[in-house]
């Protein structure tokens, strides 16, 4: 075979040998990248990714409108590092668990709902809700404030995740119990009786004692300050002859027809020797009116805790994606956040000032609070509900412009009688 004849068979084999392989090679990533402004003759085959479930939560909130724009925006940041999951918030009127129960009894319930604590155990019991056990994995639970977690227990398991709290506190002016020779508050009703007498003996324009005696909750709170009846009156239990003692003493030695504000003026002006209010409104005082009053730390274990927590729906078909939302809003750097946004105690040991830290508790809760949302508020007993909405109904029709010792009288007897016939 001549030489022409080799150089053309071999070009025919090179040639097919170029045609054969070509694929082979593009297919595993040698073709060229286009240029720009060109495509590709021949792009690499696409999978088809599989249809990603899309979780669709549905959270209700009776919050105030500001409160409700902050968890807005959180649930939108949420989202986006979620996509996952979708997340419809809606806010409804304060005071509509009546409403949720009706709703879960229709079969029209929320996944997750933002409750007081209060009324948690009694949706358990009723089967509307689902138990939180699974959220509490390694160390969470010991690292929640136990007046809050305590109540959220029932039948050996928790039903919710708390959220914060806003408690009623008793706040004691320093210069008027100095005046009156002491350096904390008075421990025993006897001797709140001696300080009353010597600080009106001086000057008759003090009051001893800010209770709005229309809200069962001040009401409470300050017949709790009393250790010898703290734990019948945190239990709602019958009162006895001491319990009518102290509210005759409201009769006569309350101011709790002045607003807030009146109030915070003769704090201020050092005409008020107590007063009841809630975390909320004493952390929103002056940094000069807080230097110049103390937090019965004593009596405050008896306190209405003013808890709220999430609890999820047992009829919401979406779990996982509920822990994670609860897991997310719940977490440290939200709950500090949120402080700063509604004034109301975060649920979190941690957030909390140490014992030897004084600072400013707008920005953080101090450790007094800590020391007292250690210990469990009240006993979660399923009829608790029940016998809080009598008691505040009652305290609801009084007048509040003042208290006779007969009303006293016809509050206790009816108290009584309704736990007498439950």
């Amino acid at each position: 075979m001549d030489r022409r004849r080799v150089v053309v068979v071999l070009l025919g084999v090179f040639t097919a040998s170029v045609a054969l392989l070509f694929p082979l090679f593009a297919g595993n990533g040698l073709v060229e990248e286009p240029s720009e402004g060109r495509t590709n003759a021949q792009r690499p085959t696409q999978v088809n990714e599989v249809d990603q479930h899309i979780a669709v939560l549905h959270v209700t909130l009776a919050v105030n409108p500001s409160e409700f724009d902050h968890w807005t925006a959180r649930t939108e940041l949420f989202m986006q590092r979620n996509p996952d999951v979708q997340v419809v918030l809606r806010n409804e009127q304060p005071e509509a668990a009546e409403l949720w129960s009706d709703q879960a009894q229709l079969g029209l319930a929320s996944d997750i709902y933002l409750m007081e604590n209060e009324r948690i155990i009694d949706f358990a019991v009723k089967g509307y809700l689902r138990q939180m056990d699974d959220f509490y994995t390694g160390d969470r639970l010991n690292e929640q404030l136990k007046a809050l977690t305590e109540s959220l227990k029932w039948n050996n398991s928790i039903w919710g995740v708390p959220v914060d709290a806003d408690p009623s506190i008793i706040v004691w002016h320093n210069g008027l119990l100095a005046r009156a020779g002491l350096n904390r508050p008075p421990r025993s009703y006897e001797e709140l009786v001696a300080v009353t007498e010597k600080l009106l003996t001086e000057d008759p324009s003090i009051s001893p004692v800010g209770v709005e005696l229309q809200d069962g909750r001040a009401v409470q709170t300050w017949l709790g300050a009393f250790a010898e009846i703290g734990g019948t009156v945190r239990d709602l239990e019958a009162l006895d002859g001491n319990a009518v003692k102290r509210l005759q003493y409201l009769t006569t030695n309350s101011n709790g027809a002045d607003s807030n504000r009146q109030l915070e003026e003769r704090l201020h002006t050092g005409k008020l020797l107590s007063a009841v209010m809630p975390w909320s409104e004493y952390v929103r005082l002056s940094a000069e009116l807080h230097a110049q009053l103390r937090i019965d730390e004593e009596a405050s274990h008896y306190i209405w805790t003013g808890g709220r927590s999430f609890v999820v729906s047992s009829q919401s078909e979406e779990q996982e994606a509920a822990l994670r939302w609860l897991g997310a809003m719940t977490e440290s750097i939200e709950q500090q956040s949120r402080y700063s946004v509604t004034g109301r105690l975060p649920a979190l040991n941690a957030i909390y000032r140490n014992q030897y830290d004084r600072g400013d508790v707008v920005l953080r809760p101090p450790y007094t609070m800590l020391a007292v949302m250690t210990k469990a508020a009240y006993s979660p007993v399923p009829d608790w509900w029940a016998k809080w909405q009598r008691w505040s109904s009652m305290w609801h029709q009084v007048d509040n412009s003042g208290l006779t010792e007969e009303g006293v009288q016809r509050i206790v007897a009816q108290w009584n009688q309704f736990l007498a016939k439950s």
